[in-house]
């Protein structure tokens, strides 16, 4: 459980930097321009490109935010002998959350954008693209090493110490 709480809290980490530098910086005849995810989703926004501006958010900002979150509020109490309320609903949302966390598809569609722009302007890659490729496989270390059953049981122990004290 601590590994997948040390990689929980490490995703957290990359998560915020992936959000909040540029991915990629593009130069065309003397234009600089570079943008956040949450730039570029704002831009789908204003291009009234409605659904994938939605389905960007919530397959690469919103589920990750949330899978991350859950694990980082399942994990850290438990680590430390508590149980917060609402333990089974976090790790339902958990459960739910997994099929639409979707890192490593925004991460190859913007290899291959970056790529074919490569032929029209000049492609810089940002911190927050690395930081995007760490954030993929920290959510996968996380995810993987967390097993429900050892969860449960720890949970288990931690109700029946706690019946005890009362």
């Amino acid at each position: 459980m601590r590994k997948s709480l040390a990689y929980a809290l490490t995703a957290a980490s990359l998560f915020l930097i992936s959000n909040l530098f540029p991915i990629v910086t593009i130069s065309t005849q003397g234009l600089i321009n570079s943008a956040t995810l949450l730039k570029a989703i704002h831009t789908l926004i204003q291009d009234d490109m409605w659904i994938i501006a939605i389905l960007v958010f919530i397959t690469t900002f919103l589920m990750p935010a949330l899978e991350i979150g859950a694990l980082i509020y399942l994990l850290l109490p438990l680590t430390m002998g508590r149980i917060l309320p609402g333990a089974s609903i976090a790790f339902r949302l958990l459960c739910l959350v997994k099929y639409w966390v979707m890192v490593e598809v925004f991460i190859m569609g913007l290899l291959v954008t970056i790529t074919k722009l490569t032929a029209f302007a000049s492609v810089k890659p940002d911190i927050a693209l690395g930081s995007f490729a760490l954030l993929m496989l920290f959510i996968t270390a996380a995810v993987s090493n967390f097993d429900s059953r050892v969860f449960w049981s720890e949970m288990e122990k931690l109700q029946g110490n706690q019946a005890d004290s009362i």
